[in-house]
């Protein structure tokens, strides 16, 4: 007869095969019935370790189904009946006062969590300690210290694994400094587990490399990723799959660094490494692409940057579906079309991007993700001149991020900014005023006076100014907007050259030719120490002057400087001054 302990066996054994078949539910009915089979009369599980380790079965199998409400019941039940019979520095007691804290992290309160982590390492420190002891009294060169040191090595990677998920957490709350602190205990552990030369080492250096990335100390997480490629490279070559991982990261810091060849070369190379090893449908290789092509994308190599993006977006296809990682790689493929001219394409990716995040039900359709993909059909639909499709989609991406972000946020500004572009385009003058007004409210509360995004906006607004004839207010902003410029830029720089040619311009407007032709002057001083006295593109500016001189009478002034455009243009003409 069978008895209640083989037939739990059986149950559970028969949960293990459904939950290898992926069918969840019979796994749940299965694992039931055996802890069912674990209860006494009165509906209460027994003491035994066989309870305490089937309750820790089921635990782990509802965190892997995502459960994590029911994998934290299933983890205090064993916890109970684990204190009630083992020493705390017991292993198998801090490994389910660990899992809880997992739980409770996957849960998002880290305050519990952060309680049981550093529970579960009170206790692997001590039993760390009692192996150590153990180790050091035992005879030397016997087969009891071989054991025993075997036992100190998996203790020690018990708490690395405390001190690391400590870490994350700490690294999640923002806590940078304790975060790196835990890492570094972690790194502690490994050194004694392994050596400082094996690949579990230089796994931790990655992590206090990506700790520091994220801190902004770009130098020194560069440092820590070089050294861990260093040590990749002497335990498994430069053709392994972590090589390449490390060649990753490191192009992730030079791209940081603007270093974009360095930061391509390491993408390339540790791309190779994975396809030749992995496959060229590998979930790894569509984000490597995805950073191939934004480096092509900030080089304004825009062609390779549409090829790697389709690459990125082929991957994660196959690999992902219709989520959000392919809907962002929808999104920048859209963008690299745009720059690319290939409006229709760009405008059917921001299309299909917005549909997967609308249909995302972890995003939605009052997403930011969404509003930027909002914001990307609205520029396409500007490129196309479509004012009206473009205005509903910009405004539609400025009313997601207005609820959800703060009013000084970049984003809303940008947003505020592209809209007032298209009022002045559609000759909504007063409109696009209005808009220029507050976004250099915005913008000035954030960033304060100097910001270079203030000039742009005080541009943008002088120049809506002068759309609607409003010459004399306009120059007041592109005066404020040179004032900027001529800080950030030098006052013999191209950028206010350019400013103080609109200014000329303005002043034609008004009649008021000596005030243009002192700015046009000024200009053309600039623009030809940036350009060169010969180049073509001074031509425009050069005409403007003799014009200038012509309504003023000066025909000997405007004489000349129609002979030099001619001789700028390659015109056969005798030589100016």
């Amino acid at each position: 007869m069978i008895n209640n302990s083989d037939l739990r066996n059986v149950h559970t054994k028969i949960a293990h095969v459904y939950h290898s078949m992926n069918d969840v539910e019979k796994a749940k009915a299965s694992f039931a019935i055996a802890l069912d089979l674990s209860k006494n009369q009165a509906g209460d599980f027994d003491s035994s370790e066989d309870t305490a380790n089937l309750c820790e079965t089921v635990a782990k199998f509802y965190f892997e189904t995502r459960s994590y409400d029911d994998s934290r019941k299933y983890s205090e039940i064993t916890m109970e009946i684990r204190k009630s019979s083992l020493e705390k520095t017991d292993p198998a007691l801090s490994r389910i006062v660990h899992f809880l804290g997992k739980c409770y992290y996957k849960k998002r309160d880290g305050k519990k969590a952060k309680d049981y982590y550093e529970s579960s390492l009170e206790m692997r420190n001590a039993a760390t300690k009692e192996a150590y002891n153990a180790y050091k009294v035992a005879e030397e060169d016997s087969e009891e210290k071989a054991e025993i040191g075997e036992l100190l090595k998996i203790r020690l990677g018990e708490a690395a694994e405390s001190q690391h998920d400590l870490g994350l957490l700490h690294r999640d709350m923002k806590d940078y400094e304790d975060a790196i602190g835990y890492f570094r205990g972690e790194l502690g552990f490994k050194k004694l587990q392994f050596n400082d030369r094996h690949v579990e080492y230089a796994i931790v250096l990655e992590t206090i490399g990506t700790t520091q990335y994220m801190m902004e100390e770009i130098n020194e997480a560069r440092n820590s990723f070089v050294k861990a490629l260093e040590i990749k490279r002497e335990s498994m070559g430069e053709d392994s799959v972590e090589y390449a991982t490390s060649l990753n990261n490191i192009g992730n810091v030079d791209f940081s660094l603007n270093e974009y060849d360095d930061a391509l070369s390491s993408y390339l190379r540790a791309l190779k490494i994975r396809q030749e090893k992995l496959g060229s449908d590998d979930p790894s290789i569509g984000q490597i692409q995805s950073n191939i092509g934004s480096i092509h994308y900030v080089k304004e190599e825009y062609v390779y940057a549409v090829t790697a993006y389709e690459e990125a977006l082929r991957v994660r296809r196959i690999q992902l579906g219709n989520c959000s990682d392919t809907a962002k790689s929808l999104c920048a493929l859209g963008d690299a079309y745009i720059k690319n001219g290939d409006l229709e394409l760009a405008l059917d990716a921001y299309y299909d991007s917005f549909q997967m995040y609308k249909d995302d039900p972890k995003r939605g359709e009052r997403s930011l993700e969404a509003a930027g993909a909002l914001e990307g059909l609205a520029n396409v639909c500007l490129e196309k001149n479509d004012l009206e499709t473009a205005m509903q989609n910009f405004l539609a991406s400025y009313e997601i991020k207005e609820e959800l972000l703060d009013e000084e946020h970049p984003s809303v500004a940008k947003l505020l900014e592209d809209m007032g572009r298209i009022h002045s385009l559609k000759g909504e003058i007063d409109e696009a005023i209005s808009v220029f007004q507050e976004v250099l409210r915005l913008k000035r509360l954030r960033l304060g006076e100097d910001s270079i995004e203030v000039a742009t906006t005080w541009e943008n607004l002088s120049n809506t100014l002068a759309k609607g004839g409003l010459h004399a207010r306009a120059i007041r902003g592109y005066e404020l907007a040179i004032d900027i410029k001529s800080t950030k830029f030098g006052e013999e720089s191209m950028e206010v050259g350019i400013l103080e040619e609109t200014v000329g311009d303005m002043y034609v407007e008004l009649q008021d030719y000596d005030k243009a032709l002192e700015f046009f002057y000024k200009a053309l001083l600039k623009q030809r120490l940036a350009l060169g006295q010969d180049h073509v593109d001074l031509a425009d500016l050069t005409l403007k002057l003799g014009q200038t001189h012509e309504k003023i009478g000066d025909e000997d002034k405007a004489s000349t400087m129609f002979q030099i455009v001619r001789r700028l243009k390659g015109e056969d003409v005798d030589d100016g001054f």
